[in-house]
């Protein structure tokens, strides 16, 4: 009888609800109180306050006259045009003028330089506490474009674009046909690139200064025009093994003229064998 009275005992001991504190949440950890609240907004307002505080320092100073720049344009300077009008760049600062130099967004600044279709590359520096620096890249051109349509000549670079013609650097410039006014900068990249190939495989006993012209209208035949003893000599290259082709080009012409007469084209294409076409007529003198 007694133990079924402790048993009674235990069962409820064991039943007998937990008092839970009210600083508890529910997984015991303690709450934070209204003070606490109270003490972590005051110091969120109060750095929020000192930041706008400091920012407004900060533009204060910035904006003194130490930091203005001229009205006159003489903050800036430009370095790396060559053969193009430095007025040009400058034009692209005149909003800055007589403006603070922490205003000026030398990202944007930057980026309207490249939209300048002859700036290859640009860097623009601040120079505190009031001065700009500038260092372009002109784009080179590679070659003389007549292009197909009628229009002027252009000059175009290594990238493909087209470039208004100078004759300032343009002495000795290759001529590249096969490029039309609608074609898209890749097309004129691929065509570019194949051109490139073609002058660097001349190279060959100094062969590419007797090149006039090299039109790449079709990507898988360059046909070259190059000075042989007077006469403009045509020769279908292909694209690939360039370089070959041009050394038997110049090992066996002579021995071709000798036994068949004057050439007008060559084919360099076919291994083995070296299809010609005779200059009977001589209309290729020049």
């Amino acid at each position: 009888m007694k133990e079924q009275v402790n048993s009674k005992a235990k069962t409820a001991n064991i039943s007998k609800p937990r008092r839970v504190s009210p600083a508890a949440g529910a997984g015991g950890d303690p709450q934070p109180s209204a003070g606490s609240k109270r003490a972590a907004l005051l110091c969120v307002c109060l750095l929020a306050v000192l930041g706008v505080s400091w920012w407004q320092a900060q533009e204060t100073v910035l904006r003194g006259a130490v930091f203005q720049l001229s009205p006159d344009g003489s903050w800036l300077t430009v370095d790396g045009v060559e053969t193009r009008d430095e007025s040009e760049v400058a034009a692209v600062f005149e909003p800055d003028n007589g403006q603070s130099l922490a205003t000026v967004d030398v990202s944007e600044r930057r980026e309207q330089l490249l939209a300048i279709q002859w700036v290859k590359e640009a860097r623009v520096s601040k120079v505190w506490p009031n001065a700009v620096r500038v260092a372009v890249r002109e784009r080179a051109p590679v070659a003389l474009v007549p292009l197909a349509g009628g229009e002027a000549v252009r000059m175009i670079d290594a990238d493909g674009v087209l470039l208004e013609y100078r004759s300032t650097g343009s002495d000795g410039l290759p001529v590249m046909t096969g490029i039309d006014a609608e074609m898209d900068l890749r097309a004129r990249q691929d065509r570019v690139k194949l051109f490139m190939a073609v002058m660097d495989a001349c190279s060959v006993q100094r062969f590419s200064e007797r090149v006039s012209e090299i039109n790449v209208a079709d990507l898988g035949n360059a046909l070259v025009l190059a000075k042989h003893e007077g006469r403009l000599v045509r020769l279908e290259m292909g694209n690939e093994h360039l370089r070959h082709r041009v050394e038997m080009f110049l090992n066996g012409v002579d021995s071709w003229q000798s036994a068949l007469g004057p050439l007008k084209s060559v084919n360099l294409r076919l291994e083995g064998q070296i299809p010609v076409v005779l200059d009977l007529g001589g209309d290729r003198q020049s």
